[in-house]
Order: structure tokens, then C-alpha cells, then sequence
């Protein structure tokens, strides 16, 4: 199976534009002073910039607000990126800089634009010094949104005053969906390192297991209480219900019900274990990755029929909720300083299972290893329906921050892990290929997904 339809995150968009800025003379005046360029210091925060946004040589960046444009030149020289600086001004470069971007192709252009205005295409970084904090109240909102949008990272510094304190810039930015990787204050300057969340694959990124040092320190725990592995099986024959947790799973209790009287395995991850038992129906493995505590309750009640899969990263005290009869563990995304300790462990013989960052991602491949190719797949929604991010209560994700999904010509709204996993569901589907036969129902965005990817075939 293969799906090449494409995720694009945007959020909803009304172009405000205008046709002369009133200030351009005034800012053209300003530029005129040669004193006022001695006060640009774009070029002494490239280093910063480098060291924090690590910019993948050959790729694009926005010079915001360039004024002299030092900075800009300074960002290809060091970068090796293609820097296209922009400012309303056509006198505001800088006699030497103005020459370079005539002799250095398009490794170095300028492009005189009024920022309240939509840029003309979108690059891969934007960088801007002291740059917002200088509009006017009536410019601000539109230019930066612009900004934003027009880049999938942006690092930023502004001077904070009284009127916008470094408080104010970290709650205007959260109120407009964006990320932040990096926000400081030195004094009255603040520095931010941003993402608009307009590329799906910057949420991927974001959206990768958590291997931080405590999951490191479960795995530790948990190989040495002898539990037995997962171990690859033969390809079967029997299919599988997998249960995801989105609101569509409650649309096809009968189904899943007549299913499983038919004979086939069902596979609950999280919360549709306990969404499976209020239905009557006993899950035939349990699977669990996240390595929070509060996990323990997927566990409870225990099902005498039930195998309990575990993921070795994940919290101790899931391992011992569940019989050791009944407790199978696997092992995740496993960082290199820990192969050496699972090779003692396991006599060199331990399987890591690869896949997406989300639980029904992971439980494909891993059911996969257990010699199971043929799915039927409730619940796999990756977006919000009728406003619900669940089929059942699960407060942990109240709250959560939304974007909106363009597929075609529908749109979705979806928290940041729902997009990122679409994505990583795209690129994981890629890699297993024939492997697995997946049915997947509904109406969400995974179904989408799949429609659009056939109708390319």
C-alpha cells in the first residue's frame, strides 16, 4: 500500500493588502542619513542565528526588514544559503551590499516590498533584527502574520518596552498558533526562534517519540525484570481490529462487535482498552508506548485473555499493573548509548520496533513483527470531529492547540500531534509498502488521505 497525497498546514487566511504605504517616504528619508545606518546590527546577530537555527546549507532565507542589508550578507557568506533581503526602502542597502546582490546570482537578491503585504512565495527560514518591534500600531498585526507565514522558521529580536514586555511578545505569538523553539531576554532585548506550524513537516519533527533521560532510565528499569520480548512471528493469516482513539470509533461499535465475533484479534491502544470493555468486547492485546505514569490506567481492569504489549520506555509502574504472564515488552525508538546494554540483557538478540510517533502508528509495525498484515482500523481520525479529539474523555488533551489541515479541497481542523501524525502516516505507509493491507474507516483525515492517494494510482 502506498499514498502519495500531499499535507499542507495552513490556517485560515483573509488577504489584507494595500497598494502605498504611507510611511515609505519617511523610511526612504530615514535611509538617507548615513549616521542611521551605523545603528543596523543585523550582521553581529548572524552568529546567534547559526548557532541556534543550525540553517541547512543550499536552503532559503528572508532577511526582514533589512535595512543596510549587512546582516543579509552576512547570512550567505556564513550559511551558504540563498538570502533574499526585503525591505520597503529601495535606498536602504548599503552601496557595497547593493553591489553583491548584483554579482552573487541568486545566493543574493533584495526585493523592495511593503511587508504588510503577502510575500511572493514561501522560503525555508526568516530572520529579522529589530525589525517588528519598530511598526506602528496599525502595521503590526498584518506585517507579521506576513512574516510568518511566508517561512517555516522565523528568529527574531526585539527591544521591549513597557507598552510590549517580553510577556506580552511570548502571549501574541502563542495567540497566533505559533510555536516557540526559543524565547530569552538579555536586558530589554528578547530573542525568539519560531515556527507558524505552515509546513507539516516542521510538526513531524516536534511530533517524534520522547527519548529524554527518563524514558532512558525506564528503559534501564524495565529490561532487567524479566519480562519476555516481542519476537518476530510468521505471517498469519488471522486480521486484526486495531482501535484508535478518534471520535469516529463510536460509529461502528456493531461493526467491530460483528467483527470480533467472527474470530478476528482486537488490538486496543490507550484509552480503547477501556472503550472496548464498557462495550462488552475483550481486547486481545493491550498496546501502550506513552511513558507517562498516568498511563497505569489503560491497564485496569485486567482481562484474563488479554496480552499487555509495553514499551519498554514507558513508566515502571505500567509493568506492574498486569500479570508477567500476560506482559510482553518492546522496545521503541532506542537511542545508540542504550544498544550496548540491551545486547547484555538480551544475549544480542532484541528487536527495536521503528515507525510514527503515535501509538497506532507504532502498534502497525509492531503487529506487523507478531505476523499480522491484514487491518481493519477504527477510530484512526487524526483530526477533530464535531469539535471532539476523542470518542471518549481524555482531558490530557483539552486545550490543545489547533491548526487547520488543507487536503484538496476540505480542510480539517487537527491538534499538532493529529497533523504530524497524517504526515508520518504518509512516509510510514511509503516504507511498508505491501507489508500490511490496512482498511481504515471513517471519515477523518487518515481516510482522506488514503482516498486522494488512490484516485493518483
Amino acid at each position: 500500500m502506498t499514498t502519495n497525497a500531499g499535507v499542507r498546514v495552513t490556517r485560515p487566511n483573509v488577504v489584507i493588502q494595500r497598494s502605498e504605504n504611507p510611511e515609505k517616504k519617511y523610511h526612504e528619508a530615514y535611509w538617507e542619513n548615513e549616521n542611521n545606518r551605523s545603528k543596523c546590527r543585523g550582521e553581529n546577530l548572524c552568529m546567534a542565528f547559526m548557532k541556534e537555527v543550525k540553517p541547512i546549507p543550499g536552503s532559503t532565507i528572508y532577511d526582514f526588514g533589512c535595512g543596510t542589508g549587512r546582516g543579509g550578507l552576512a547570512l550567505a557568506l556564513l550559511s551558504h544559503c540563498k538570502v533574499t533581503l526585503v525591505d520597503i526602502s529601495s535606498n536602504s542597502l548599503d552601496s557595497e551590499v547593493a553591489e553583491a546582490c548584483k554579482n552573487q546570482g541568486d545566493n543574493l537578491s533584495f526585493l523592495q516590498h511593503d511587508l504588510f503585504n503577502p510575500l511572493p512565495k514561501r522560503l525555508k527560514y526568516g530572520y529579522a533584527v529589530d525589525f517588528f518591534d519598530k511598526l506602528s500600531i496599525e502595521d503590526f498585526p498584518n506585517t507579521i502574520k506576513n512574516c510568518l507565514q511566508s517561512v517555516e522558521r522565523l528568529y527574531f529580536t526585539v527591544t521591549t518596552t513597557e507598552e510590549r514586555p517580553y510577556d506580552w511578545w511570548l502571549s501574541y505569538l502563542k495567540k497566533c498558533d505559533v510555536i516557540v523553539y526559543l524565547s530569552c531576554l538579555d536586558g530589554n532585548e528578547a530573542t525568539f526562534y519560531t515556527s507558524s506550524w505552515i509546513d507539516a513537516s516542521v510538526l513531524v519533527e516536534l511530533g517524534k517519540v520522547n527519548i529524554e533521560e527518563e524514558l532512558i532510565n525506564n528503559v534501564r528499569v524495565n529490561i532487567k525484570n524479566g519480562f519476555d520480548q516481542c519476537t518476530p512471528h510468521a505471517k498469519q493469516e488471522r486480521e486484526v481490529i486495531l482501535l484508535a482513539g478518534g471520535p469516529s470509533l463510536n460509529n461502528f461499535i456493531e461493526d467491530i462487535k460483528q467483527k470480533r465475533a467472527d474470530g478476528m484479534a482486537l488490538i486496543t491502544t490507550n484509552g480503547t482498552y477501556n472503550w472496548a470493555i464498557e462495550q462488552g468486547l475483550t481486547p486481545s492485546a493491550q498496546i501502550i508506548v506513552d511513558g507517562r505514569e498516568h498511563n497505569t490506567r489503560f491497564l485496569t481492569p485486567a482481562m484474563p485473555q488479554c496480552k499487555y504489549l509495553i514499551a519498554s520506555q514507558c513508566h515502571p509502574k505500567l509493568f506492574e499493573v498486569a500479570s508477567k504472564e500476560q506482559t510482553l515488552i518492546w522496545h521503541a525508538t532506542i537511542p545508540d548509548e542504550l544498544n550496548e546494554e540491551l545486547g547484555e540483557q538480551y544475549n544480542n538478540v532484541w528487536y527495536g520496533v521503528i515507525g510514527g510517533s503515535t501509538v497506532t502508528l507504532r502498534s502497525i509495525v509492531l503487529l506487523r513483527m507478531l505476523g499480522y498484515y491484514k487491518f481493519h482500523i477504527y477510530g484512526f481520525d487524526s483530526c477533530l470531529m464535531d469539535g471532539e479529539h476523542h470518542a471518549y474523555k481524555q482531558p490530557e488533551n483539552d486545550g490543545e492547540q489547533l491548526v487547520t489541515v488543507s487536503l484538496g479541497d476540505k480542510t480539517f481542523i487537527c491538534t499538532t500531534w493529529m497533523a504530524s501524525q497524517a504526515q508520518e502516516f504518509m512516509a510510514q505507509s511509503q516504507l511498508m509498502g505491501d507489508e500490511v493491507n490496512l482498511a481504515v474507516y471513517g471519515n477523518g483525515l487518515i481516510v482522506n488521505i488514503l482516498s486522494a492517494a488512490n484516485q493518483e494510482i
